[in-house]
């Protein structure tokens, strides 16, 4: 009975977290798709394993690029921070981080957690936190550094986070690439900065096996890191199937289809005049079948 009591209130306990998370996500999706053309299919997509979509593909190698920025922003800050008087910068990992290294599978457990990490934090205070100021009428630069700004101030009280002390330093780092990614979403998608994150978070905490002395430890950290990538490889890897078959894919690698992105509540542009005079019937996020 001890144990079932246990088992019982363990998940009712993390049960009421993830109801938390999951209407938080449908109120940031609900309103994303209030934009002609909204930042979330892409991600969506990805969730559906429906990789052979370009824009799977492209958000894949931009965000696997955009993590190693993202990693190199938090390096050079915790190193500027490193000459403040008193502090002091602790080398990472730490903690219950180290469940995950010396786990059976370090490689898969290490790239779920992560992946997760990064969808819920992406997700809530990018593609709501952004979205949801833009939704009030905010302009994009306050729409990306306020919630830069709360996501520096929670992630202040995770001492495994460098630098160890002065604690409020923590929010430093976390709040430049909390722009970063505010600047992403708004360029970009919300799948972009979800595997940015991910590369990212996947980067610091192999750091440790990647100078093992074990080769198979250093290609497995090398594997763990390049997780991102899988979608890209999978989207090209179709294209050339479909190449062989000679069926070859309508959606062509090369065809730009990112775009700046619409905000919520904005209605699309007029329809574009032809020289005839006759409008064209075209407008964003009508140029394609899918709407994209």
């Amino acid at each position: 009975m001890a144990f079932a009591r246990g088992v019982l209130q363990g998940s009712v306990n993390d049960m009421l977290p993830a109801l938390m998370v999951f209407s938080f996500l449908a109120a940031s999706d609900a309103l994303d798709r209030e934009a002609p053309r909204h930042r979330g299919i892409a991600l969506r997509n990805f969730l559906r394993l429906k990789w052979n979509h370009v824009d799977v593909g492209h958000a894949s190698l931009r965000g696997f690029l955009l993590g190693w920025v993202a990693g190199g922003v938090l390096a050079a800050a915790t190193w500027g921070l490193s000459f403040l008087p008193g502090a002091y910068v602790e080398l990472q990992p730490r903690g219950f981080f180290f469940f995950g290294m010396n786990s059976w599978s370090p490689t898969l457990l290490l790239g779920l957690f992560f992946l997760q990490i990064a969808l819920v934090e992406e997700l809530g205070y990018r593609h709501f936190g952004v979205n949801g100021l833009l939704r009030l009428g905010a302009n994009r630069w306050t729409a990306a550094i306020l919630p830069a700004a709360v996501y520096g101030l929670v992630h202040s009280g995770l001492s495994f986070l460098p630098p160890a002390d002065p604690w409020w330093a923590r929010m430093i780092p976390i709040f430049l690439v909390g722009i970063l990614w505010g600047w992403a979403f708004l360029r970009w998608d919300a799948l972009t900065v979800v595997l940015s994150h991910w590369t990212c978070d996947l980067f610091l905490f192999n750091r440790v096996r990647l100078v093992s002395e074990d080769p198979w430890v250093r290609l497995s950290a090398v594997a763990c890191i390049s997780l991102p990538l899988l979608p890209a490889a999978f989207d090209v890897g179709w294209r050339i199937w479909k190449e062989v078959r000679g069926r070859p894919d309508p959606e062509e690698w090369d065809d730009d289809s990112d775009f700046t992105g619409f905000d919520p509540g904005t209605e699309p542009e007029l329809p574009v005049v032809q020289e005839g005079g006759e409008p064209s019937g075209d407008r964003p996020g009508q140029d394609r079948p899918d709407g994209r």
